[in-house]
């Protein structure tokens, strides 16, 4: 059934405002062959002439429903999303009982994030297709945007009852799950969104980070693998496995992830300092103290990045230059395990013994509350 019959009781819904019985036969059929051109268009990915369809269309009859919801649904898969929601609206207008006009608006209302109109056209949907998937899960994913997990988990567990195989909701019930802290729920989750799409690049993604989460970044990093495999250019995927392959160990890996990831995120201040990290692990000194230095430069008043250049200098024994950043590094943070321990055992290898040993061991104090530091140390 198209937008125009679920929404009109009259055949003067589908050509706008002139009647039916105004039209001649031919002008009919010529509308009929805009739209379908368009829509052929359309599905074929070139929407620049597709809209231009559209326009001609919506010039002659400026109520065409179908002409609007579709013209609605380009200007969405181009971000143009105002433009969406003003064609959009006449759909409604025109045709208050169509489902996919209420939908559509509802989807484009969710990408100005104003979700609570959004989800009142998801209800308009569900009213008039009350087994709609795409309204319930979308209602379920602004309940989700505005804190009202309560309500979203209902939602999202209505619609795997009658729907246990939807990978979107299964993605997005795991999602939810994830950030309030139900781990294992949302791991099972994941699992079965990948069961129904194991294409699902984004549903791999979020699997491998609570299993990195979990301390198992061996399954971690073939989950973030085969999302890379999917999507070549999920650079967020791209540093995670980095992350996870660095847990392991396994530097090389993840020496040549933080690269490839740097060269399209030059600006990545974290990700520079943390090839750094391995690279000194490494003894790649030279290499690790270009990224150091290019890490502070993005943000010069980090504690962390002074510390991670003055552990890199060290390598190349500039000790005074060590020790300054050090100095820097604590009286920005006190409290710095790895700032600390570093100037403690560089005042060692300089000869004073009693204050560099009374700095390492307050930086090991310090990191038995930080397993995280500890791991570093």
């Amino acid at each position: 059934m198209t937008a125009s019959e679920e929404g009109a009781s009259a055949p003067s819904f589908r050509f706008g405002v002139t009647q039916y019985d105004g039209f001649m036969h031919g002008e009919i059929a010529s509308h009929q062959s805009t739209f379908d051109q368009a829509l052929s268009l359309q599905r074929q990915g070139q929407l620049e002439e597709a809209a231009k369809c559209y326009e001609i269309l919506l010039r002659a009859d400026e109520g065409h429903v179908d002409a609007l919801v579709h013209f609605g649904i380009l200007r969405l898969a181009e971000d143009r999303v105002s433009e969406a929601e003003d064609l959009l609206r006449r759909a409604v207008s025109i045709a208050p009982n169509s489902a996919e006009a209420h939908i559509h608006l509802a989807i484009a209302l969710q990408f100005s994030q104003r979700y609570e109109d959004a989800i009142r056209h998801f209800e308009e949907a569900l009213a008039r297709k009350p087994a709609l998937t795409e309204a319930q899960f979308g209602q379920a994913a602004c309940l989700q945007a505005l804190g009202r997990s309560d309500q979203a988990i209902e939602r999202y567990r209505q619609l795997l009852e009658a729907n246990p195989a939807q990978a979107e909701a299964s993605y997005g019930f795991a999602s939810l799950l994830a950030k309030i802290g139900k781990a294992e729920e949302a791991i099972a989750l994941y699992r079965d969104a990948i069961a129904a799409d194991p294409d699902f690049a984004e549903a791999h993604h979020g699997l491998g980070a609570l299993l990195t989460k979990a301390g198992d970044h061996s399954e971690a990093t073939n989950c973030f693998r085969r999302a890379l495999d999917i999507d070549p250019d999920y650079d967020e995927v791209r540093l995670a496995l980095a992350m996870a392959l660095r847990r392991l160990e396994r530097d090389d890996e993840a020496i040549e992830c933080y690269r490839a990831y740097l060269v399209r995120h030059p600006g990545h201040a974290s990700a520079h300092h943390d090839l750094a990290t391995v690279l000194t692990r490494r003894w790649h000194s030279a290499e690790a103290v270009m990224h150091s230095e290019r890490a502070l430069a993005l943000e010069p008043q980090c504690a962390a990045y002074m510390t991670g250049l003055a552990r890199a200098l060290r390598l190349l024994d500039r000790q005074k230059e060590a020790i300054s950043l050090c100095q820097r590094a604590i009286a920005l943070d006190p409290d710095d395990p790895e700032a600390l321990s570093l100037l403690g055992r560089a005042l060692v290898d300089g000869g004073e013994l009693e204050q560099g040993a009374a700095l390492s061991r307050r930086a090991l104090e310090l990191a038995r509350q930080r397993p995280d530091i500890a791991y570093n140390l």
